[in-house]
């Protein structure tokens, strides 16, 4: 969960597994089902135990504060703690992982 103080943007950061994506979604304000707008996301679709990351995106006017750097990070934590792998096939999450070798690991061998 984060809050962008330096903008006054607070969100907060939830796997949606019916969407198949994590989300960033507004604090405020909430809509009918309690949880704010989505303003960012990470899109996957699942093969076996391998996530494979598909797309990377924020809103306009939410980019440039850091947001899908922690949507990348918070996907492939949450990944390694279930002790599963990922093909990044976004651009962003595949620099990321180069950027970040702690998640090297997590990257599924090529067949």
């Amino acid at each position: 969960m984060a809050d962008m103080s330096e903008s006054a943007i607070e969100y907060a950061i939830i796997h949606n597994e019916l969407a198949g994506q994590w989300e960033a979604r507004l604090k405020e304000p909430a809509t009918e089902n309690g949880l704010g707008s989505v303003i960012g996301y990470i899109a996957y679709d699942i093969l076996d135990d391998t996530f494979m990351l598909t797309h990377t995106t924020v809103k306009e006017q939410y980019r440039g504060k850091g947001i899908a750097e922690e949507l990348v990070r918070t996907a492939l934590d949450e990944i390694a703690a279930a002790r599963k792998t990922v093909i990044p096939l976004c651009s962003y999450a595949q620099a990321y992982i180069e950027k970040n070798p702690r998640y090297a690991s997590l990257v599924a061998a090529e067949n």
